[in-house]
């Protein structure tokens, strides 16, 4: 149960939450997001900047917001890594609930209001769905896709399934304090970037998730996120398999010490994880980590989890599956460009771009 220095609104118990944005080197947006903070609907406890050795002068935003305001307790270390940043973080937050933030990305006005109504004794983490946007700020899509379902509730059957739910990334995050103080540190060498992943993974095992279909918040699509830069490619898509290889050897521990069994066959059984390995071991199979995969498995491999495994409409599912066939057991050279226009919207031609976006549309 959390403690209580909480409103009450309507009969339910409202939490105190803290806001921790960590931060690197993002000049540019650091304070956009700091003041994203200070502008909630329902104020929240604290907003703790926590800057990873920044060679920018993110240092200096940081000193100034904090000397404007009250609730900035800043943090400035040594590099790290996320992990560290979020350890660091952790260590000065006194709120029931922390509202995570990258400081690239801001929060809408009403998130932190919207976490605490969601709230409840039970769950251990709130999700959201996120609104993308461009360095400007202009809407592109949400994440995850509006067509894909986003659980919540007791998602431990399908991590044991499967290794993964569909979850969001760090700005759509919100966990008990309670909950992080059992399960950091983030273990820091091995968590450097995509911390969240360890959060997600061995949270569900203590509590419940609860899922928003709002965005709170807007992830930002700009050239120095390597999530969507223009070498979000072959490589990126390797460094995704290792870390998903990293969260299923965290996820075994967790399972195990709850008393669960994992099968060997997770990321076998992810749909999202198959397409990565496919493309990888496809476009660079000199450069594969799994040396026993072959092209043709993985396609079958794909079909038959698209079909069994997945929650996305039937008609969406047919797609996913022709896509798999087709990237599986056609030569490279037809393959590529499966890959590329359904993979990465910037190398679509025009046309090609229409078939794939009016295809989402009627899929879902």
């Amino acid at each position: 149960m959390l403690t209580s220095t909480l409103s009450t609104e309507r009969g339910k118990s409202r939490p105190s939450v803290s806001i921790l944005i960590n931060n690197y080197n993002y000049e540019r947006f650091l304070r956009q997001c700091i003041e994203s903070c200070l502008s909630q609907t329902q104020s929240p406890l604290e907003v703790i900047v926590v800057d990873d050795g920044s060679v920018d002068a993110s240092p200096q935003i940081i000193r100034e917001c904090s000397a404007i305001s009250p609730l900035i307790v800043p943090i400035l270390q040594a590099n790290g890594g996320q992990a560290s940043a979020i350890n660091a973080g952790m260590s000065q937050c006194h709120g029931d609930v922390i509202v995570l933030l990258d400081a690239d990305d801001y929060l809408h006005p009403w998130a932190v209001e919207r976490v605490q109504s969601a709230w409840r004794p039970d769950c251990v983490m709130v999700q959201s769905r996120l609104d993308i946007v461009d360095r400007e700020g202009h809407y592109i899509d949400q994440y995850p896709a509006p067509e894909v379902s986003f659980d919540s509730g007791n998602v431990v059957p399908l991590l044991l399934k499967t290794g993964q739910y569909c979850t969001t990334v760090t700005t759509g995050l919100s966990f008990s304090r309670a909950l992080l103080e059992k399960i950091l540190p983030i273990p820091e060498e091995e968590f450097r970037i995509c911390a969240d992943g360890y959060l997600v993974t061995v949270a569900p095992f203590y509590g419940l998730v609860v899922a928003l279909e709002n965005s709170v918040g807007c992830r930002r699509k700009h050239e120095s996120n390597l999530w969507a830069s223009p070498a979000w490619s072959v490589a990126q898509r390797r460094r995704a398999l290792e870390h998903d290889f990293l969260r299923y050897r965290y996820l075994t521990r967790t399972a195990r010490a709850f008393g669960h069994e994992v099968v060997r066959t997770l990321g076998l059984r992810n749909v999202f994880h198959l397409t990565n390995r496919l493309v990888s071991l496809k476009l660079e199979p000199e450069h594969h980590p799994v040396a026993s995969d072959r092209p043709w498995s993985l396609a079958l491999r794909g079909i038959g989890t698209v079909w069994e495994y997945s929650n996305l409409s039937h008609r969406r599912r047919i797609v996913l599956m022709a896509w798999f066939l087709g990237v599986g057991f056609l030569p490279r050279s037809l393959a590529r460009p499966m890959i590329n226009w359904c993979l990465s919207t910037r190398s679509r031609p025009p046309a090609v771009d229409r078939v794939l976006k009016r295809l989402r549309t009627v899929t879902q």
